[in-house]
């Protein structure tokens, strides 16, 4: 298959291929070099890379937005119908690129905890459930 067009809408790329066109992201544009009139053997390997990317930004916004630590994020994953292995891959690209790291999410859970007047043992207990 050959794309025919190439066009940017809103967040996304519209890659038009004859009569067929799928929706991606930059990263997935980028990653396979997508251009006008480029000839393409995988399209199964874009569509799946695109599909997990997409998982990625979920859950890099679910972490962001309620300052979740990896094995919640694992579990959110779990529950949007991915599986483990690839739970476990996004999530481990995520802690290699520094954006989920479990040890500054524990402190800053303590620290809130201590603030709020909590002995040692229930922020011990509290860390220890989430």
């Amino acid at each position: 298959m050959t794309t025919t067009q190439i066009k940017k809408v809103k967040d996304k790329y519209k890659v038009t291929l004859g009569d067929e066109s799928i929706l991606v992201t930059e990263e997935t544009v980028l990653k396979f070099r997508l251009f006008n009139s480029k000839e393409l053997d995988n399209l199964d390997e874009i569509k799946k890379y695109d599909l997990l990317e997409n998982y990625k930004n979920k859950a890099i916004s679910y972490q962001v937005r309620y300052a979740k630590n990896s094995k919640e994020v694992i579990s959110y994953l779990l529950d949007k119908d991915l599986d483990y292995e690839e739970a476990s891959l996004i999530v481990e690209d995520l802690i290699n690129k520094k954006i989920l790291n479990d040890q500054i999410i524990a402190n800053n859970v303590a620290s809130s905890l201590a603030r709020n007047s909590n002995g040692l043992l229930m922020i011990k207990m509290k860390l220890k459930n989430r």
